[in-house]
């Protein structure tokens, strides 16, 4: 089951807290890692970056790389997570931690779907 987290929830999760680098006043800044991407939620700020896995992040990033986001949950069961673009819910983007062995790129994975929005409130692909 999805869960609105805080930054202090999500570490109990396992996934990591980095300071944005060494720099002076920089914020906190939690990291999940996908398939694919490294996801960058500053929560004090309400914004998130997605970059490609192995991208050095200790670089400072323009503001026009961050994107503003509303909400954040997490699936701990399922290790999905959901990100809320607007405050209504309706534009969404959805994502699975990687982490060995993984259920989303092994190679007897389904691979990429897609769902509507009727089968993401129905609760489609939660593996229920």
């Amino acid at each position: 089951m999805m869960a609105e987290v805080s930054a202090q929830e999500l570490e109990g999760f396992g996934l990591g807290s980095t300071a944005a680098g060494s720099r002076p006043g920089a914020a906190n800044v939690i990291t999940i890692e996908s398939c694919n991407s490294t996801w960058l939620f500053d929560n004090d700020k309400g914004r998130f970056r997605r970059v490609p896995r192995g991208t050095p992040l200790d670089l400072p990033a323009p503001d026009a790389e961050w994107q503003r986001f509303y909400r954040l949950e997490v699936d701990p069961d399922t290790d999905a997570f959901l990100v809320s673009l607007n405050e209504s819910g309706s534009r969404l983007l959805r994502s699975f931690r990687h982490r060995p062995p993984c259920q989303q790129c092994e190679p007897e994975a389904p691979g990429t779907v897609e769902l509507s929005l009727e089968a993401i409130a129905q609760g489609a692909g939660d593996g229920a």
